[in-house]
């Protein structure tokens, strides 16, 4: 994953009003970790970056436009079948984070494009 990030200039430094505290980023990883372990308390696997590459495919499939968008990725060679499921895996843990119960196609681009380094 790559992810760039811009010099910070001495406007910004000297503004008073930041972004998101820590308090409220720890406490939407808590809920996605949470929201993960439910969904995994069947399997072996506890981690979205574990699930098996078969299950990608299947149980854990993103929705129909988010496929759609990868094989379209696929097959103009832009990525590859572990870059697939690179990006699927990832686009899990941003739906987490989202609060949404599967990989939309916008989490699905957001995953593809920190893949890429592309940020959007």
């Amino acid at each position: 994953m790559r992810v760039q990030v811009d010099p910070v200039s001495r406007v910004e430094m000297a503004q008073t009003e930041l972004g998101e505290s820590s308090i409220e980023i720890r406490t939407r990883v808590i809920q996605a970790r949470e929201a993960a372990a439910k969904r995994f308390r069947q399997d072996s696997w506890k981690l979205n970056a574990q699930i098996p590459s078969r299950e990608l495919r299947g149980r854990y499939r993103p929705q129909r436009e988010a496929m759609n968008f990868l094989h379209d990725e696929l097959d103009r060679e832009r990525i590859t079948a572990r870059g697939l499921h690179k990006v699927i895996r990832l686009s899990w843990t941003l739906a987490d984070l989202a609060g949404h119960s599967v990989p939309t196609l916008a989490d699905v681009e957001r995953a593809h494009s920190l893949r890429e380094g592309t940020d959007l």
